[in-house]
């Protein structure tokens, strides 16, 4: 049985009136992990939900052999893992404790039939899920931004912008996060639903349609860059 007082302070549940978060308490199951200690890996199936009491949860991304990206720390009162559990896919980030650290675990199978014993419940849960997966995204775009700034700043080509990248046909260095290079003047650039994605024309004529998150860095060719600027 989890501590009341510690659920109280899950942000997942700030719905929940005391009796209800007794009955959520049931479906709980207490873990620990000291530090250092991998939680869950990227691959793994995603069939448990966290909620953390005490300590610091460090998620991240792998990208290529030997590079992780770190996304932000989980903190007593956040949930985590809760991608996977939500939509029954594999583990899509890993998870490693910073901290010796304490949290409460819900299986999928006992939280679907909770949602179905209690569905008052289970729409405040879902409710504040909602809010918390909203927030998220949010940090996530502004993420993609930053990112997308910080390489334009890196390369020199904020001065430019995009429009103007587009239009004046600068040849541009793009290095893969595989390690692959590609150059070329960028054609169109495209929010999807999967993200930003360029679309870049080498040489020779050909097209390439590459997802930002593909993309290590991009850069103009020092000589096409020199000489828009002198005009």
């Amino acid at each position: 049985m989890a501590d009341l007082e510690k659920l109280s302070t899950v942000n997942l549940l700030r719905l929940l009136s005391p009796d209800e978060l007794a009955i959520f308490a049931g479906v709980c199951q207490r873990g620990t992990a000291s530090s250092q200690q991998v939680i869950f890996s990227e691959g793994e199936p995603g069939d448990t939900l966290y909620l953390l009491a005490a300590g610091r949860v460090q998620i991240m991304k792998h990208i290529v052999e030997g590079q992780d990206e770190m996304l932000p720390v989980v903190f007593p009162g956040d949930v985590f893992g809760e991608m996977a559990f939500m939509d029954a896919t594999p583990r899509s980030s890993s998870a490693v404790a910073l901290d010796d650290s304490e949290m409460y675990l819900v299986e999928r199978q006992r939280f679907d039939q909770l949602m179905l014993d209690r569905p008052d419940m289970g729409y405040k849960i879902l409710q504040q899920m909602s809010c918390i997966l909203t927030d998220r995204l949010r940090a996530t775009s502004d993420r993609v931004k930053d990112c997308i700034q910080l390489n334009l700043q890196i390369s020199g080509a904020s001065a430019l912008g995009i429009q103007h990248l587009i239009s004046t046909k600068l040849q541009m260095e793009l290095e893969l996060v595989n390690g692959r290079r590609l150059s070329g003047h960028i054609l169109l650039v495209v929010n999807t639903k999967l993200g930003y994605q360029i679309t870049l024309k080498d040489s020779r004529g050909r097209l390439y349609v590459i997802p930002y998150g593909a993309i290590n860095y991009i850069a103009v060719m020092e000589d096409d860059f020199t000489n828009t600027l002198q005009e």
